[in-house]
């Protein structure tokens, strides 16, 4: 269905993002080298790529929640 498809779309942009193949080389050289996103970014994308989500044994696994580092002493 459009729905299943749409999903399967949403869930390849966020694997995308995640393996930082997002944005694209031929975005950021030459015109736009600091186009970078940052963890914030990365977060807002995959709460809206995942918010749809249907569970089953095809769907990405959300990631685990990133622990503070501690403090020094």
């Amino acid at each position: 269905s459009d729905d299943d498809e749409r999903q399967t779309d949403r869930e390849n942009c966020l694997e995308q993002i995640e393996s930082g193949a997002m944005p694209r080389w031929f975005y950021i050289l030459p015109f736009h080298p600091d186009a970078k996103l940052t963890a914030s970014d990365k977060a807002t994308l995959k709460a809206y790529f995942l918010k749809n989500q249907k569970s089953g044994p095809d769907t990405v696994a959300p990631a685990p929640a990133a622990k503070a580092a501690p403090k020094a002493p």
